[in-house]
């Protein structure tokens, strides 16, 4: 059977700060190991999340804290943010 490649672009600063009017691509990488030298890469990234809810969403492996009317943005810790998944 044929594979079909596929490439998308993603907007790396929305994996950062999202624009509200404007709703583009990204992604994040909540964890990563495997390259055998280096073991698991720490969440040590810190981005806003484009929700705002007192439950955490259902993403395995974000480490996600809801807003509150002292810190109104929504942010969790991951590895990296996405630009380019092909």
């Amino acid at each position: 059977m044929a594979s079909i490649p596929f490439e998308l672009e993603c907007d790396k600063e929305s994996g950062f700060v999202m624009d509200p009017n404007v709703h583009k691509r990204f992604g994040y990488i909540t964890s990563l190991n495997g390259f055998g030298l280096i073991g698991e890469l720490a969440s040590d990234l810190q981005v806003n999340v484009p929700f705002n809810t007192g439950e955490p969403p259902t993403y395995v492996g974000l480490k996600y804290t809801a807003g509150s009317k002292t810190a109104p943005i929504a942010v969790a810790k991951v590895v990296g943010v996405i630009e380019k998944f092909s």
